[in-house]
């Protein structure tokens, strides 16, 4: 009996053996193309074990081609298996033709792994390498995403500069007076500081702000202003929203200038598309200070709609601005008309341009003369350059040219400024 027990295992070991043989010469006479076009029929399916199994069969029997690496990695991202994953998207990178979708998978690895610094560097990688607009404007979601899933904390800059401005002018917009006529060289301090109230997670946000020009001759134009703002970002419907107050302090010629408490509400909305939207109200109280503008006292309602789209790091829009006024002078209570254009480029690594031109109609009624129709043209260039991440310098040019059926009020004017900003 002992005997016959013993044959039948001898057999079936036997035949256990011979299957596993059969096999193993039967895989390794498969080409690697032919693993590989199993893989890729593997991945299909969503099997990605198995195509992952069936690539790197297909490299160990010799295949060493861009394709199989990346397809490697992508079965590799998909198991969760990072680190693969991202040694073959380096190996895929080496190849110009592929470097710049490389580049966006190795971003994605960086969003798993929770490494915003390392996603950030690789999607912007990704739009400074591609000239593809759709890939370029996935790395630009891709950056989308990573502000949005950020935690909110405190953040601002501060900005140190100086320019020359050939006809001074008050830089506030809450009078109407005409510009001096005077050129003068003059330096700019502007400061900002914004971020989340009571913890990283709340809706209630604060902002502190601040600015300061001084004019080398013209002292008269001196102007600084302090401002403070409590608002509630939130959601409605499918709409970011922002509503809240501020308050501004302002002084001219170091006296008392003006104080301006407003309320606010904002809604805007990002579309699948990347194109964007955004409408905000403003009501404002205008408190004149000065003994010789208190008839500027009064009301302000503003409401703005802009409408624009961003592709990879770039955005540009258009945007209404409707304002009413009600003084305690009737006379200096315009209703203005404005229009906007802005758009914003990344012409190379590390540079910012920013361009906007603008149009705005000033109406006002003037009690026992003609109306007053003033049309302002305003144009802008700014580029800047990222020294480090931190630190950036900056070149600035402003054109204004006024036209108004009063001619005591034309003027044009041209700014150039130069600024080192830190952000924080």
């Amino acid at each position: 009996m002992n005997r016959i027990f013993f044959i039948f295992n001898l057999v079936l070991v036997c035949l256990i053996s011979s299957q596993t043989l059969c096999f193993a010469t039967t895989n390794s006479q498969i080409s690697p193309d032919v693993l590989f076009e199993q893989g890729s029929t593997a991945v299909k399916a969503r099997d990605y074990k198995k195509g992952l199994v069936l690539f790197l069969k297909a490299r160990e029997q010799g295949l060493d081609t861009v394709s199989l690496s990346y397809n490697i990695g992508v079965c590799a991202y998909k198991l969760g298996d990072y680190d693969q994953a991202r040694m073959a998207f380096l190996e895929v990178s080496r190849e110009s033709g592929m470097a710049a979708l490389a580049y966006y998978n190795l971003g994605l690895i960086g969003m798993k792994e929770h490494d915003q610094a390392a996603a950030r560097s690789w999607f912007d990688k990704t739009i400074a390498t591609t000239t593809d607009a759709k890939l370029k404007n996935m790395a630009g979601m891709g950056l989308d995403r990573l502000i949005s899933q950020a935690k909110p904390s405190w953040f601002g800059f501060a900005s140190l500069g100086g320019g020359y401005d050939d006809n001074v002018k008050i830089v506030a917009d809450t009078a109407t007076m005409a510009s001096s006529g005077t050129g003068d060289s003059f330096s700019e301090l502007l400061a900002i500081a914004r971020g989340p109230l009571f913890s990283p997670d709340s809706h209630f946000n604060l902002q502190l702000n601040g600015y300061y020009r001084n004019y080398f001759n013209e002292n008269d134009y001196d102007y600084s202003s302090f401002g403070l703002k409590f608002f509630h970002k939130g959601k409605i419907l499918s709409w970011q929203s922002e509503i809240g107050a501020d308050y501004s302090y302002s002084f001219l010629a170091a006296k008392q200038y003006a104080r301006i408490p407003s309320g606010f509400v904002e809604l805007r909305k990002e579309f699948s598309t990347r194109t964007f939207f955004r409408t905000r109200y403003t009501f404002s109280y205008i408190d004149m200070l000065a003994m010789n503008n208190d008839l500027l006292s009064g009301t302000r309602n503003r409401w703005q709609l802009e409408a624009g789209r961003k592709w990879g790091r770039n955005r540009a829009s258009f945007e209404y601005i409707l304002e009413l006024n009600d003084r305690d002078n009737p006379d200096e209570s315009p209703t203005r008309d404005a229009l906007k254009f802005k758009i914003s480029i990344k012409p190379a690594q590390n540079t910012t341009l920013n361009v906007s031109a603008g149009y705005r109609q000033s109406c006002y009624e003037i009690s026992g003369a003609a109306d007053r129709d003033d049309e302002l043209a305003l144009a802008s260039l700014r580029l800047a350059y990222n020294v480090t991440r931190d630190w950036l310098v900056g070149a600035e040019y402003n054109y204004e040219n006024n036209q108004s059926s009063d001619a005591s009020f034309e003027y044009t004017r041209n700014i150039v400024l130069l600024n080192v900003t830190r952000n924080f």
